[in-house]
């Protein structure tokens, strides 16, 4: 599956360039504006055409479907129920802010997609209303949409060095929200096609479930073995 791929490289490629992304985050932040406009490029040029083959066939939907974007998305999540003091926490806790500003650059371009396509397209091009799953998604849509902002802005040091210590972790903890409802997100998206079993989209369900029920025990299990006695 694409995501369980992305994962894997992005793990690694954080793990064995934290040094570099650490003194110089601006160059990964410039390679996925540059991969959000080469999607871009290839949404324009005719190139996500059904008969797309070779590097657009493969690239484009780890774009559009926020795969990679999720991957980072993941890395960030997991690297918090680490054991402190651990040789890979202790490396990638020192960029887990910049994976996560990467994660959201990369966001930008499905964020894009799909309110042009349902919104201008489907919804004012024919007037039609939509369905209730579909209202539903728009719904926790916009709910994420505003979370992803806050995080986003917030994340950046000259936005943080201004904010109360105290006030910016209590912002960074609607991190939490935000994770629970990009599960909810997908799972309303690919409720339809696991109903009409759909191979694909139950294999995609099943990871993705896997990962966040992973990720809700492991941190769970992980506050409460911080907590002092």
């Amino acid at each position: 599956m694409r995501f369980i791929v992305a994962f894997a490289i992005v793990f690694t490629l954080a793990f064995l360039c934290a040094k570099p992304v650490r003194k110089a985050p601006v160059a990964l932040y410039a390679i996925a504006v540059a991969l959000d406009l080469l999607y871009l490029y290839g949404m324009t040029s005719g190139a996500n055409t059904g008969a797309s083959t070779g590097f657009w066939a493969a690239f484009l939907p780890f774009m559009q479907r926020c795969t990679l974007a999720f991957a980072f998305f993941a890395v960030v999540m997991f690297i918090g129920v680490l054991k402190e003091g651990s040789p890979v926490k202790t490396k990638l806790m020192a960029i887990r802010r910049q994976l996560s500003i990467t994660a959201c650059i990369l966001t930008l371009c499905h964020i894009a997609y799909y309110v042009y396509t349902y919104f201008f397209q489907v919804i004012q091009a024919t007037g039609d209303v939509p369905t209730a799953n579909l209202a539903i998604s728009f719904t926790i849509s916009g709910i994420l949409l505003v979370l992803f902002v806050v995080l986003l802005i917030t994340s950046f040091n000259v936005v943080k060095r201004r904010m109360h210590a105290k006030t910016w972790k209590s912002v960074q903890r609607w991190a939490y929200a935000f994770f629970g409802l990009m599960y909810v997100h997908l799972a309303v998206i690919l409720l339809p096609p696991v109903l009409a079993g759909k191979e694909i989209a139950i294999t995609s369900m099943t990871v993705y479930t896997i990962v966040f029920a992973a990720y809700a025990i492991l941190r769970i299990w992980r506050a409460r073995a911080d907590t002092p006695k």
